[in-house]
């Protein structure tokens, strides 16, 4: 058992139900899970991509780059569990990430972990919320939110979720790219 665990979530797609409207059908969660706060070898992987902006995202990385990018991940010392919810009514965003962390048993993993989600404004959060994780994770848990270009682990979820949902989304070019990988992403599907 860690001591502490580092989490970083992420996700590709949006939480809205107009799919007439051009809502994703679905909603890929990716969390990804650190034991230590290294982050000297996605550095690294970042830095062989020759990047010019200060964060990659799947949306927006050629093809060529995502190969590269996950080709490094393989020695990297993490492991990540990507939910894929198929979207049925209208639920909001902290509320996956509740079902998605009560699948991941973390107390039985750590005494304590820091959560980190992109994008969020704490103010946008309800306290309701915040008590609901640390109910589910049943360990000490601190949540912070930030923009994801100050953080790469965030930056990996996003890669990862983007792969996963790509990949549903019938781009089966990015197939062996999670095949890659598999001994580090679970999924799990979420009806």
């Amino acid at each position: 058992m860690q001591d502490k665990l580092y989490l970083y979530i992420d996700e590709s797609g949006d939480t809205g139900i107009k799919f007439e409207k051009g809502s994703s059908v679905l909603f890929v969660l990716s969390i990804v899970i650190i034991l230590e706060k290294n982050d000297t070898k996605l550095n690294t992987i970042f830095k062989k991509l020759n990047l010019d902006s200060r964060e990659i995202k799947f949306s927006k990385t050629s093809f060529k780059n995502k190969m590269l990018f996950f080709e490094g991940l393989k020695n990297l010392d993490f492991e990540s569990e990507v939910f894929v919810f198929k979207k049925k009514r209208k639920i909001n965003y902290m509320d996956y990430i509740s079902v998605a962390l009560n699948y991941t048993a973390l107390h039985t993993k750590t005494k304590e972990v820091l959560i980190t989600i992109d994008g969020l404004s704490e103010n946008v959060i309800k306290n309701s919320d915040i008590k609901n994780i640390k109910l589910i994770t049943k360990v000490k848990t601190k949540i912070i939110f930030i923009d994801s270009t100050k953080s790469i682990f965030l930056q990996l979820s996003d890669m990862l979720a983007g792969l996963v949902h790509s990949i549903y989304k019938d781009k089966n070019d990015y197939n062996f790219l999670l095949q890659r990988l598999k001994h580090k992403v679970k999924i799990t599907h979420i009806e």
